[in-house]
C-alpha cells in the first residue's frame, strides 16, 4: 500500500481475495502474502500473522532487514 496508508481489515481481505484468485491459476501451490503500509490499525496487532497473511509497517520491515544484516556482518567478520 502507499507509504501513508494505515493497514486495516479491508486491506487484509483484499489481499486474501487476490491470493485466492491466484490459487485458481496456480493449483497445489502455497502463496504467502504481506500487506505493508505506514502502520497497522491499532485494533489489529502489528506484525500479526493470519495464517499466510502478514500485516506490517514499512518501519518494521526495514528494522527487521537492518537486524538481519547486522547479524550477518557480525557473524561473517568473526
Amino acid at each position: 500500500k502507499k507509504p501513508d496508508k494505515t493497514i486495516d481489515r479491508d486491506n487484509e481481505a483484499q489481499a486474501v481475495k487476490y491470493r485466492d484468485d491466484l490459487l485458481t491459476k496456480f493449483t497445489n501451490k502455497s502463496i504467502q502474502i504481506m500487506v505493508i503500509g505506514k502502520d497497522v490499525n491499532p485494533h489489529i496487532h502489528a506484525n500479526q500473522t493470519q495464517g499466510d497473511c502478514i500485516l506490517t509497517s514499512y518501519d518494521s520491515v526495514i528494522a527487521d532487514a537492518r537486524n538481519q544484516l547486522e547479524w550477518l556482518i557480525n557473524n561473517l567478520s568473526r
